[in-house]
């Protein structure tokens, strides 16, 4: 189990899209599988025809979010980053957790059938060039800090053409991915956007990270009427956050600990960002921390039978 768990090897890759014009992908990563152990996030260029189907379904649909996944196997290191080039898939899916493509999860059997296959479909056939990485941060244990953020929460912020996005960064283990596409930024100081274009990082303020990890199951997080639900939960579509930001004083490559440290002096400007629309807000605290090789113990069985049951009585 450990071999398999640790093997880097070709594998199915999946993607949060972010960008209208000027695309970006954040890799939806996991903490315990090595061909997947990283925070990643490239820029890249869409065949003519899959940016106009990927534009016009997003301007169709802007509750869904839209994913890039690839049409097969690949080796991120030696055939999507180096030759910068790959076939893909676009989905979309709005209100699931778990989007597709079905291939990709049958085939680390990560989750239930029922959160597979109910995605739909934008474009096969795509067309991947210009893949190139701003952010490639490796997430073995050894380059984890040792505490979470207390006081803020850091992201990546990134973008060009008067786009913006962010990815949380993954700094602990267990974590959760929190990515936001188009975020509405009201700066007090003037940035320029080649600091967006390699990536800087954003503190937002009085978001209490250390209190909130680990986050309870994507589920609980943004569905139902809880507390804890979508119409409560810190990080939705239109919510206001108080940010800094910051040059990244390391290499796009670096790993930890320490990547959120900076200097205040150093910092670039300070101000208020707003989440776009709810396609553009993505909240996943399962599958990053998912282990695709862990024993589930019987007893799980009888469990889910017996929840089959109580559903079908009801």
């Amino acid at each position: 189990v450990c071999r398999k768990r640790n093997e880097t090897k070709e594998n199915h890759h999946s993607f949060i899209m972010q960008g209208t014009e000027n695309i970006y992908l954040v890799h939806r990563a996991m903490f315990y599988l090595a061909s997947r152990r990283r925070q990643l996030i490239a820029s890249a260029v869409l065949d003519k025809s899959a940016l106009e189907a990927y534009q016009e379904a997003k301007k169709a649909n802007p509750q869904e979010t839209f994913f890039l996944s690839t049409q097969g196997k690949e080796d991120l290191d030696a055939t999507m980053l180096n030759d910068g080039q790959f076939d893909a898939v676009i989905t979309s899916k709005s209100g699931s957790v778990f989007p597709c493509p079905t291939v990709f999860y049958a085939t680390l059997n990560l989750f239930p059938a029922d959160f597979v296959n109910n995605s739909k479909t934008i474009k096969t056939g795509v067309t991947v060039s210009s893949f190139k990485a701003l952010k490639d941060r490796p997430l073995n244990s050894k380059y984890r800090d040792p505490a979470y953020p207390s006081g803020y929460m850091p992201f990546y912020i990134y973008g060009s053409g008067g786009e913006f996005h962010i990815d949380h960064m993954l700094l602990r283990a267990p974590n959760c991915q929190l990515s936001a596409s188009n975020v509405n930024m009201f700066l007090n100081d003037n940035v320029t956007e080649d600091h967006f274009r390699d990536g800087c990082l954003l503190f937002a303020h009085n978001v209490e990270e250390e209190a909130m990890q680990p986050f309870l199951p994507t589920s609980e997080l943004v569905g139902g009427s809880g507390p804890t639900s979508k119409n409560n939960f810190f990080f939705k579509s239109g919510k206001k956050f108080q940010v800094s930001l910051f040059k990244d004083r390391y290499s796009y490559k670096a790993g930890g600990p320490g990547l959120a440290n900076v200097d205040y002096s150093d910092r670039l400007a300070t101000g208020e960002m707003v989440l776009g629309t709810e396609g553009d807000v993505w909240v996943d605290s399962e599958t990053v921390n998912r282990d695709p090789f862990a024993r589930r113990p019987p007893v799980n069985d009888w469990i889910d039978e017996f929840n089959k049951i109580g559903e079908e009585l009801k």
